[in-house]
């Protein structure tokens, strides 16, 4: 099975350094289920919210729900592309919804792939 490459877009780069060595784990582990399963990967995995975007769900240390979005570039190959981050609130989240589909828009038509880096844990 071809495995999906995962590129970040800066903002998510940003969030997982923030992240403590057992956090940054966990959003290692959701991301090899996306580079496994890509578009297949279903809930509690994942949920589609709309105009291609999707969320990737993990809990952080503390039972911290975590969300990365992201979506798959049409003929760019098996690739995902983590675009936001965030901690999940009710407070936020049709915030959080808008602004993950505003920065699709953005990645699709201002970035081409260089832009990305790649998803790599050592």
């Amino acid at each position: 099975m071809e495995l999906f490459e995962i590129y970040l877009d800066d903002e998510v780069l940003e969030f997982l350094d923030t992240l403590s060595i057992l956090d940054l784990a966990r959003a290692d582990t959701a991301a090899g289920y996306l580079a496994e399963h890509g578009p297949t990967l279903s809930e509690p995995h994942c949920r589609y919210l709309g105009d291609g975007v999707r969320e990737l769900r993990f809990r952080l240390t503390g039972d911290r729900a975590t969300r990365m979005t992201y979506w798959f570039p049409p003929k760019a190959g098996p690739l995902a592309i983590l675009l936001t981050a965030f901690r999940k609130t009710k407070q936020v989240e049709s915030q959080q919804v808008t602004r993950a589909k505003q920065a699709r828009k953005v990645c699709e038509t201002e970035h081409d792939l260089s832009f990305h880096t790649t998803f790599e844990t050592e």
